[in-house]
């Protein structure tokens, strides 16, 4: 289910159909200063909660919990503030970001069904060719008119998943929806 749900955030965006225009005012938008500040305050939450439960596994001393727990929350926010700095000078690793998110899922699905295995260092180097490939990508701008009708049919089947895995969404939560609808109207 993470997998699917990895797939469809990156292949949503990938996928959009936003001009040049409408992306640098929503990436313009995007990063306000405020805007900046709930995200950061976001992503310390959800990594401060994953920390609570890997070091309620192990130690129950409550000084190790709260020592940990602060640590995390000063780390992450650093290292959000670094990312976005960094996000900042080369606008090209939002989609990389995206990319790395679809394959991820793409890789979590066929390991499961055992089509592909990689060990740490596989990953790895996957990993950090996407990002090379897209910073080398933002230096030579002789590629973007190559480029450009690739990405243009990668967002279209990116769009086609989309369609699939939301219709797919409709099918199996529909009899919940059908029921929620029941008692809605019944209340």
């Amino acid at each position: 289910l993470g997998a699917i749900y990895l797939i469809q955030l990156g292949a949503r965006h990938l996928g959009s159909r936003e001009t040049e225009e409408e992306e640098a005012e929503h990436r313009a938008g995007r990063w306000g200063f405020w805007r900046t500040v709930v995200a950061v305050n976001v992503v310390d939450v959800a990594f401060s909660l994953d920390n609570v439960v890997a070091l309620v596994a192990l130690t129950t001393d409550m000084l190790a919990l709260t020592v940990g727990i602060g640590l995390a929350v000063v780390l992450m926010r650093m290292a959000a503030m670094i990312f976005i700095k960094i996000m900042k000078a080369h606008p090209v690793l939002e989609p990389a970001a995206y990319v790395l998110v679809l394959y991820l899922g793409v890789q979590i699905i066929l390991e499961h069904k055992g089509v592909l295995h990689m060990d740490e260092m596989g990953k790895a180097g996957a990993l950090t060719g996407i990002v090379v490939l897209a910073l080398l990508y933002e230096r030579a701008t002789f590629l973007h008119p190559v480029c450009l009708p690739l990405f243009r049919a990668f967002g279209f089947l990116m769009r086609v998943c989309i369609a699939v895995l939301d219709g797919s969404v409709r099918v199996v939560f529909w009899p919940f929806r059908a029921v929620w609808r029941v008692l809605a109207k019944s209340g």
